[in-house]
């Protein structure tokens, strides 16, 4: 069955870890299509995209984390997308991201 989610994520992270970066993005792609563990496949994409160098794609999909994630604090996807914008040189986008990520912590 399609919708195991689990075994879908496991078969993504199995791609990633082997490097088969197009397999992994399809079971990813795959997984947000059918509105299926959509942070876990979010942060693999993003994963892949930055292993791909693909930095304007890792940083989109970082920030949706950070941006779609109400009341959640997702500091290592924070973390990597603020290297990202550095990288990309688009350091200047830094701000809005930690000012969501300040109002995402617990507390914030």
């Amino acid at each position: 069955d399609e919708r195991h989610v689990q075994a879908r994520l496991a078969l993504a992270r199995l791609h990633l870890d082997r490097d088969e970066l197009e397999a992994a993005r399809q079971q990813c792609t795959a997984l947000l299509q059918m509105e299926l563990a959509p942070e876990a496949a979010t942060l693999m994409l993003a994963d892949i995209m930055l292993r791909s160098n693909e930095f304007d794609e890792a940083i989109r999909y970082f920030g949706a984390m950070i941006e779609q994630a109400p009341g959640t604090a997702n500091y290592g996807a924070l973390e990597q997308l603020v290297r990202l914008v550095r990288r990309a040189g688009r350091l200047s986008e830094a701000p809005r991201f930690l000012r969501l990520g300040e109002k995402n912590s617990p507390g914030g």
